[in-house]
């Protein structure tokens, strides 16, 4: 009974991950008729493309989908190599892992994005400076990212090119917005459109959003401070189970033995491992809702 549903419950982790990649590997956002070009060039893009381009990761989606799969495999090997009489369990293990890399992808990719934000405020400091000097707003951009971190750099440089070569100012910002989708990132691309569109003063504006965004970054550092606590604690919590296997081993091998040797030792032991990866998952989604 525990190994059917065991095997049903991984069944429904390699259904949802598998149309999860799929969508990520082919699903395209819709092009307006009269869009511009990098918006038409991000259009072609893959979400999970994009990810990876993020991350820095230079792989093909292709390739990195594989090498998860490859994964995924060695899991199950493992598993077999521990238990050889229960081969459908060792799928299930290693088509569990799937939905947990989807998960630890999609964290990488907000850490990177509220990187992205925090090191954009020290930029926008110096343009704002620059600004205040009396030279134009693009020259200002383009000379306060020479001191800022390559990934800021990057996507600032490419902005100010797009508008060099008389891009308008939502084409030129899409790519930043489709890229770091954080609530500071949204507040400087809607900064430069109403600038563009409306003429407001930018030195005031960037001044702002600046200040704004300091008081941001530092609610989320002592936010970050008041949870490590608990974060702290869930990690030891998850560790601390296989930190106990060594010692248990060493103390009463026999203690141990009903997991290889009883017929629902496999099934009780893949069920503990899914139900603590849920936990941890469902923990990490209570540290990162805002409604706290």
């Amino acid at each position: 009974m525990l190994e059917r549903i065991a095997i049903i419950l991984a069944v429904a982790l390699l259904l949802f991950s598998g149309a999860y990649f799929v969508r990520l590997s082919h699903r395209t956002k819709e092009v307006d008729a009269d869009g511009a070009s990098p918006e038409l060039l991000e259009a072609r893009l893959s979400i999970l493309t994009r990810h990876l381009q993020i991350l820095g990761v230079r792989l093909e989606p292709l390739v990195f989908a594989a090498g998860l799969c490859l994964v995924a495999v060695t899991i199950s090997l493992l598993f077999l190599t521990l238990f050889e009489d229960q081969a459908g369990l060792s799928i299930c293990a290693g088509v569990t892992f799937l939905p947990l890399a989807v998960y630890v992808l999609k964290d990488l990719v907000v850490w990177r994005a509220q990187e992205f934000e925090w090191h954009l405020v020290d930029t926008l400091d110096l343009a704002a400076s620059l600004s205040a000097s009396g030279i134009t707003a693009v020259r200002a951009i383009e000379v306060g990212s020479q001191g800022a971190p390559p990934m800021v750099k990057t996507e600032l440089d490419y902005l100010v090119m797009r508008l060099k070569l008389g891009d308008s100012i939502d084409g030129a910002t899409a790519r930043l917005l489709d890229r770091y989708r954080s609530e500071g990132v949204s507040l400087f691309v809607n900064l430069l459109r109403s600038r563009w569109h409306g003429g407001a003063d930018f030195h005031a504006l960037l001044r702002a959003l600046s200040k704004v965004l300091r008081e941001r970054k530092t609610f989320l550092i002592q936010s970050r401070g008041q949870l490590s606590g608990a974060k702290y604690a869930l990690l030891i919590a998850a560790a601390f189970p296989y930190l106990l296997i060594p010692f248990f081993q060493s103390q009463e091998p026999g203690w141990l033995a009903p997991i290889t040797t009883h017929p629902a030792g496999p099934v009780i032991l893949y069920l503990a491992v899914f139900l603590q990866v849920v936990g941890l998952l469902w923990t990490r989604a209570i540290l990162r809702s805002k409604s706290w």
